[in-house]
């Protein structure tokens, strides 16, 4: 049986918590007995035909190799998988308005977190995510920003969806809840634009 090779992973980064689809294309993928990022089994991975898996990454931190095993051998795409640490995380951001009743996935939910990623990225002139990163980030180290980070995103969901799936929210408590949430947001963005207190984050 001939040995299997990988000629691309897309995409290539995804964030630590793992759950990001990837296709895999390569050749000979005949009897696959194994599919591995970073060490770890895929979530899942189903083979479509001989040049092409579906998979699911799983979590995991750093840069890793994919590996696919069949029973002709072992192809491994040395660095093609690289895992991006998010500011915050979708229980977080839930957790940050009361009564929370809403049908948000934790999908869309995941597009608040990067457009509030993006926002603090913006401010700081720095980012702690992907491989151009200009700090390690640590959510038990740079509190400030995963406190931001929920804040925003909580902002927006309370936005989309003021007074929650089943209208369970009244309109003024609703308002209230996105007057602090905003006003806890904007303080700390204001912090994070000032180069005392970015030096520090980045030397944590």
């Amino acid at each position: 049986m001939a040995v299997p090779t990988i000629t691309s992973v897309s995409p290539s980064s995804g964030p630590e918590a793992g759950g990001t689809p990837i296709h895999i294309i390569g050749t000979n993928f005949t009897g696959v007995t194994a599919v591995t990022i970073g060490g770890t089994a895929a979530s899942m991975y189903s083979v479509t035909n001989a040049t092409n898996i579906l998979a699911v990454t799983p979590a995991g931190t750093g840069t890793g190799d994919v590996v696919v095993t069949t029973a002709g051998g072992t192809a491994t795409e040395t660095d093609g998988f690289t895992y991006t640490p998010t500011y915050t995380t979708t229980t977080k951001v839930k957790s940050r308005f009361e009564d929370i009743d809403t049908d948000l996935t934790d999908t869309q939910i995941n597009e608040f977190i990067n457009c509030a990623e993006g926002i603090i990225d913006s401010v700081m002139k720095k980012t702690g995510r992907g491989a151009g990163a200009d700090y390690t980030f640590s959510a038990t180290k740079h509190g400030l920003i995963e406190d931001t980070a929920s804040a925003l995103a909580a902002f927006s969901c309370l936005t989309y969806q003021p007074t929650g799936e089943s209208e369970a929210i009244t309109s003024a408590r609703a308002s209230l809840m996105g007057d602090f949430l905003w006003a806890i947001a904007r303080r700390n963005l204001m912090l994070l634009g000032d180069d005392r207190i970015i030096k520090h984050l980045i030397g944590l």
